[in-house]
């Protein structure tokens, strides 16, 4: 197999490229964001809770009941109570990957886009 070119990378950014900036901006310009959800993610300090900052950040400037967020749980855990605004990750629905199939979450998902 070929190598890609030189500047490519699997995640797409550029090197020397600013990762926070484009994370934010890709969050922003984002139909859904998912937010996956672990007793190790929830716990840890550092960027993942910015990134979930940054999620309900974009969805406080959407319009009331817009789905944006949608947190994952892949392990048996509590979504933290996180509020930035007037959102507040505890009070959105979350789905339970111990309760439904990921293949069917992601038609659900794909559904509610209208794919």
């Amino acid at each position: 197999m070929d190598k890609p070119p030189a500047p490519y990378q699997a995640d797409g950014l550029i090197p020397g490229e600013d990762w926070r900036r484009r994370l934010s901006e890709e969050i922003r310009r984002a139909v859904r964001v998912i937010l996956v959800l672990s007793s190790t993610s929830i716990a840890k300090v550092g960027y993942v809770q910015n990134e979930f900052r940054l999620a309900l950040e974009a969805m406080a400037y959407m319009p009331p009941n817009t789905r944006f967020a949608i947190p994952l749980l892949i392990e048996d855990c509590t979504p933290p109570d996180l509020v930035v605004g007037s959102i507040s990750l505890a009070n959105l629905q979350w789905t339970n990957l111990d309760e439904i199939e990921m293949d069917v979450f992601l038609n659900m998902v794909e559904a509610d886009l209208g794919r």
